[in-house]
C-alpha cells in the first residue's frame, strides 16, 4: 500500500468527537484513492475487525457523530430520494447529478443532506436558494444522518465523504465521482472503475482504510491508539447523552458565577440548552424544563418540575476545589445527593437494588487496583511522607477531619441523642474507646487552605495532628481510619484499611464497614466491595476530560490526575502567594467565560 506522512490536513474516517466538530482524533496514514484490488481483496476476516464494524454501525458513528444532533424532521415514510451534499467539487457535475436524479425518479421527494461538519451551505444548498424546485429540500445542518440513509430508496454523491457512511449505514449509494469508495462493487457508479480497483467487500475495504490506513489518538492515555478506542470513547459519549436526554433544557439556579464555565458541559450532557438563574425564587415550572441546584440547596417552593443536584465527584482533580481546579467528575443526582442521608440519593437508590454483573464487578476490581496502584484519591497532591514515628506496639489510629459548615457534615451526621455532629466529638469517642492507641487527627485540606471552617484544638483530644502528610501517606502509617461522613473512609476501604463511621456516609452499612449509627441497620442487603465501587465510580458520576473536552471514563481520568498531581501540592506555609495568584486567575477566566 502507498503510504505517505501523517498530515493534520487528511482526517480519517472519524474526525473529531467535540460537539464543535475540533481536535482531530484519526488521521489518514496512506492515499486511500491508491488501494489497488491487491491490497484490499485479501482483508475483512478478521474477527476483532468485524467486531469493530459492527460497534461503528451501532454506534451510527461517523466524521464528526456528536455534531449529529437534530432528529427532526423525521426521514419521510414515503418513498425518496436523498442526495449528499458537499462544500467543494466540481460544481457542474453535482447540478448534472441533480438534474438526472429528478428527471430519472419524476414525483419521487428529493431531500438534499449537508455537508457534515460543513461551515456553510453546500453547492446544491446554494444553487438551490439561488434557484428553488417544489420537489427538493434542503435538511438542516447537523441532521442526524443515519436514519435518512437507512430509510432513502436511493442516495447519491458525486465524491461527499460521508458516501462511505450511506455503505455501512446499508444505503444503495451511487456516485457521479470517482471517491475513494466507488470502484469496489459496492456503488453504482456513473463513472469507470480505476484499473487498480477491482470487487471487494464492505468489511475488506473498512479494514483497508480504518485499520491499515488510518492512525488514532487515544484519548485514555494521550498518545497513540486505535480505532477500537476511539470507538469506546464515542460510546462513552452516547452513553452519558442518553442517559440524561430525558432532562430537557437544563436551569442552573443559585449557581457561583465563577461555576459556569466548569458546569457548563456536564449540564449540557443530555443535548439540550440549558440557562443560568441567580434568583432561586425566581423559577417557573416549565414542561421539560429541569431545575439544577448545587448540592444540598433547598428547592425553591415555585419549583414544580424536575429538580437535580450537582456535586463534585469521587475523583476529583489534582488540587482543591476550593481553589478553583476544575472538577474531572461531577454527579447529577435525580433524587438527593449521596451526602443526605435525611432525604436519600439516586446513589442510595442505585446501591440497593442494582444488580452488578460480573463483567462490571471485574472492571470495578481493575479500577480499585489501578486507583491503589497510581495512588489516586478525591483531591491528588504531591506525595509527602508522614514525619512523626508512633510508639511501637501501640495501635495507630487515623481520625479524619471535615469542613465543620459543610452540608455533607451537616446531613451525614447520626439524628439520635448520642450522634457524633464534630469532629470534636468524634475524637472524644475514638479516645475513650481505644485509650491505648496513638490517635492521630487529620483536617481536611480545605480548611488547612483557609478556604473552609472547621479548625479545631485537636492537639487536646489525640496524640498527633498531622496538617503536612498526603493522606495516602497516612493511610500507610495506620491501622484503623475513623471517620463521621468523610469520602476518605470510601478511600480507606479502597486500600483495604479498617473503617469506623459515626455518621451516615453512603459507603456505611452495606457490611464493609464498623458502623456506630444503627439507622444503618435499615440497609437491605451486604455488598462487595468491588459491587459499591462498580455502583460509586463506573455508574454514578459523570467524567469529563479538559484536553479532549469529551465526556471521559474513570480510568483515563485517574491517569490523567496521577500524571498532574506531582504539580499540585498541599496547603501549606510558603505557598499562600502562588495559591492566590492561580485562584485569582481562575476566577478571572471563569468569570468571563461564563457570560458566553
Amino acid at each position: 500500500m502507498a503510504r505517505h506522512d501523517r498530515t493534520a490536513s487528511s482526517p480519517g474516517l472519524i474526525r473529531s468527537l467535540r460537539a464543535d466538530g475540533e481536535g482531530l482524533v484519526s488521521w489518514r496514514i496512506c492515499d486511500w484513492h491508491r488501494f489497488s484490488l491487491a491490497d484490499v481483496a485479501p482483508l475483512g476476516r478478521d474477527p476483532a475487525l468485524l467486531s469493530d464494524l459492527n460497534l461503528w454501525r451501532s454506534l451510527q458513528s461517523s466524521a464528526c457523530p456528536l455534531l449529529e444532533q437534530q432528529s427532526v424532521p423525521t426521514p419521510p415514510a414515503e418513498r425518496f430520494i436523498l442526495l449528499l451534499d458537499q462544500e467543494a467539487g466540481p460544481a457542474r457535475d453535482m447540478l448534472s447529478m441533480l438534474e438526472t436524479v429528478l428527471s430519472q425518479h419524476p414525483g419521487l421527494p428529493v431531500w438534499v443532506l449537508p455537508d457534515e461538519g460543513a461551515r456553510r451551505a453546500g453547492l446544491l444548498a446554494r444553487t438551490l436558494a439561488r434557484r428553488p424546485h417544489p420537489n427538493v429540500h434542503v435538511l438542516l445542518p447537523g441532521t442526524a444522518a443515519w436514519p435518512w440513509l437507512q430509510a432513502a430508496s436511493s442516495v447519491c454523491t458525486h465524491s461527499a465523504e460521508r458516501g462511505f457512511t450511506a455503505l455501512m449505514a446499508g444505503a444503495a449509494l451511487t456516485t457521479w465521482g470517482q471517491p475513494w469508495y466507488a470502484g469496489w462493487g459496492l456503488t453504482e457508479d456513473a463513472l469507470p472503475a480505476p484499473p487498480e480497483r477491482g470487487q471487494v467487500t464492505l468489511p475488506a475495504l473498512f479494514e483497508a482504510v480504518a485499520w491499515r490506513g488510518s492512525m488514532y489518538a487515544d484519548l485514555a492515555h494521550r498518545g497513540q491508539g486505535c480505532l477500537r478506542d476511539t470507538l469506546e470513547f464515542l460510546a462513552v459519549q452516547k452513553s452519558v447523552r442518553d442517559r440524561f436526554r430525558d432532562l430537557g433544557t437544563i436551569e442552573a439556579y443559585g449557581m457561583a458565577a465563577w461555576k459556569k464555565a466548569y458546569l457548563r458541559p456536564y449540564l449540557s450532557a443530555g443535548g439540550h440548552p440549558m440557562r443560568w438563574r441567580t434568583r432561586l425564587d425566581a423559577c417557573t415550572p416549565a414542561k421539560k424544563v429541569t431545575t439544577a441546584l448545587w448540592g444540598a440547596t433547598p428547592r425553591p417552593s415555585a419549583c414544580g418540575g424536575t429538580v437535580v443536584r450537582v456535586e463534585d465527584g469521587f475523583l476529583r482533580s489534582a488540587g482543591l476545589g476550593s481553589d478553583l481546579v476544575p472538577p474531572s467528575s461531577l454527579v447529577i443526582d435525580r433524587e438527593g445527593i449521596y451526602f443526605d442521608a435525611v432525604h436519600g440519593s439516586e446513589l442510595l437508590t442505585r446501591l440497593s437494588r442494582t444488580q452488578v454483573e460480573p463483567e462490571a464487578r471485574a472492571r470495578a476490581a481493575a479500577l480499585r487496583h489501578m486507583l491503589v496502584e497510581l495512588r489516586v484519591t478525591k483531591y491528588n497532591f504531591a506525595p509527602r511522607p508522614v514525619q512523626w514515628k508512633a510508639p511501637p506496639h501501640r495501635k495507630v489510629v487515623l481520625a479524619i477531619g471535615q469542613v465543620a459548615d459543610d452540608a455533607a457534615m451537616i446531613l451525614g451526621a447520626g439524628r439520635s441523642d448520642d450522634a457524633v455532629t464534630t469532629a470534636e466529638q468524634m475524637l472524644a469517642r475514638v479516645r475513650a474507646e481505644q485509650p491505648a492507641a496513638w490517635l492521630v487527627f487529620k483536617p481536611h485540606p480545605d480548611v488547612l487552605s483557609g478556604n473552609r471552617r472547621g479548625l479545631i484544638a485537636a492537639h487536646e483530644l489525640c496524640d498527633e495532628v498531622d496538617t503536612e502528610a498526603d493522606l495516602l501517606s497516612l493511610f500507610d502509617a495506620v491501622d484503623e481510619v475513623h471517620v463521621v461522613s468523610s469520602l476518605a473512609g470510601f478511600d480507606a476501604l479502597i486500600r483495604g484499611k479498617p473503617v469506623v463511621t459515626h455518621g451516615l456516609p453512603f459507603y456505611a452499612g452495606w457490611g464493609l464497614t464498623t458502623d456506630r449509627c444503627e439507622h444503618l441497620l435499615d440497609r437491605p442487603k451486604k455488598l462487595q466491595l468491588d459491587d459499591l465501587i462498580a455502583v460509586t465510580l463506573l455508574d454514578y458520576p459523570i467524567y469529563w476530560d479538559w484536553h479532549w473536552l469529551v465526556f471521559s471514563t474513570p480510568e483515563a481520568v485517574a491517569r490523567h490526575l496521577a500524571d498532574c498531581r506531582q504539580n499540585s501540592h498541599l496547603p501549606g506555609p510558603g505557598q499562600l502567594i502562588k495559591r492566590t495568584l492561580n485562584k485569582s486567575r481562575r476566577w478571572l477566566r471563569n468569570m468571563l467565560s461564563g457570560w458566553v
